[in-house]
């Protein structure tokens, strides 16, 4: 009987042990080697000028190959324009002329530049303006909005949207329009694992070029391609093997919010589209990378939209040496990258991102 017992108490003790170990060891699997491998060709990017915008409160709201359009989180109707060449000199503010708000609150007010006009919109609210460059002035448009939670400009003043379903409370992908029917929504596309809501976030982005939209899961290793009529073209998977989220979903006590419970394991940090190309900035370390390389860079994984395929890597250092991108764009030839208050200009080099793709960087 004895040693029943102790044998229960043994086995007990080692599975809290185990626990509590699996539970240490797994803030530090991102920084531990993975199965697949990453290529690395020499120098596919050329860093130029920096500069400091002195303030954090700035994202990238557009741009092309020339000049940068700045939103600012803290300050909606300001935007701060920069020539693509960094001198301070070619920085200038605008104060965005918004028909009808001058008493309005905005709770996550962003602007989307897309030229000649940009799009101010609030999907908490919700709310959209329309605006023309010239002048900066908006008016309201869609006046029918609904709420949401990731919103990408697409052609003709159609815009795709993440939203909740009203039915089952769970994330969808629609698109709202100014024309009848003005709204359609599919729960085709997101995939639940979990709960519907957390491990279906993500990335969205609308590719000008192959006039398609790309939507990225953070927690997971998979992409889609969908059309402008929200149809599903291919689900792509990113080089990981993360293909079921790592995530703890709870509700608060009143049952009806659900939160993480813990931290998410996130497979997708970042990520932006150009041409033909998807750039994901992994948070997964690779078989065949140096852990001191991975911890003083972001690594950016590049694939082919056309065909899906995994096609080379590149790294982005830190900003001196220790601060991790915040986000990035890429328009035409040109990225820029924001480290928190400092932006930067890289520059890609053709032969490695003309398509097709260059020989001797094929996809995998």
């Amino acid at each position: 009987m004895k040693k029943i017992i102790f044998l229960i108490i043994a086995c007990f003790v080692f599975s809290v042990v185990t626990v509590i170990v699996l539970f240490a060891l797994s803030d530090r699997m991102k920084d531990e080697p993975n199965s697949f491998l990453r290529l690395f060709p020499p120098h596919p990017v050329i860093m130029g000028d920096t500069l400091n915008l002195k303030s954090h409160s700035y994202y990238i709201a557009g741009g092309t190959r020339h000049t940068v359009y700045l939103g600012n989180y803290t300050v909606p109707l300001r935007l701060l324009i920069v020539n693509m060449n960094m001198n301070a000199l070619d920085m200038r503010h605008v104060r965005l002329k918004i028909n009808g708000v001058g008493s309005q609150k905005f709770w996550s007010a962003t602007v989307q530049v897309d030229s000649p006009y940009y799009y101010l919109t609030d999907g908490a609210v919700p709310i959209m303006y329309k605006g023309n460059m010239q002048d900066w002035k908006a008016e309201k448009y869609l006046y029918d909005s609904i709420y949401f939670q990731t919103i990408a400009h697409m052609r003709g003043g159609s815009f795709a949207v993440k939203s909740l379903s009203g039915a089952t409370g769970e994330n969808v992908l629609g698109k709202i329009t100014a024309w009848a029917p003005y709204q359609h929504f599919t729960d085709r596309i997101l995939q639940k694992q979990v709960d519907g809501v957390f491990c279906t976030n993500g990335m969205m982005y609308f590719n000008k070029v192959l006039n398609q939209l790309v939507y990225l899961y953070y927690y997971r290793n998979q992409f889609m391609v969908i059309d402008t009529s929200m149809n599903l073209l291919y689900r792509g998977n990113t080089i990981d093997t993360t293909s079921y989220v790592k995530i703890k979903v709870g509700t608060i006590e009143s049952g009806q919010t659900k939160i993480l419970s813990s931290p998410p394991y996130f497979v997708n940090r970042l990520s932006t589209t150009s041409g033909d190309w998807l750039f994901v900035n992994s948070n997964l370390l690779a078989k065949n990378e140096y852990v001191d390389a991975f911890e003083t860079a972001d690594v950016i994984d590049m694939y082919n939209l056309r065909n899906g395929k995994y096609a080379f890597s590149f790294y982005i250092y830190h900003l001196q040496g220790k601060n991790k991108m915040s986000e990035f764009r890429v328009f035409d030839d040109t990225m820029m990258v924001r480290w928190d208050n400092v932006i930067g200009i890289y520059t890609l080099k053709p032969e490695y991102f003309a398509s097709p793709l260059p020989s001797g960087v094929e996809g995998k």
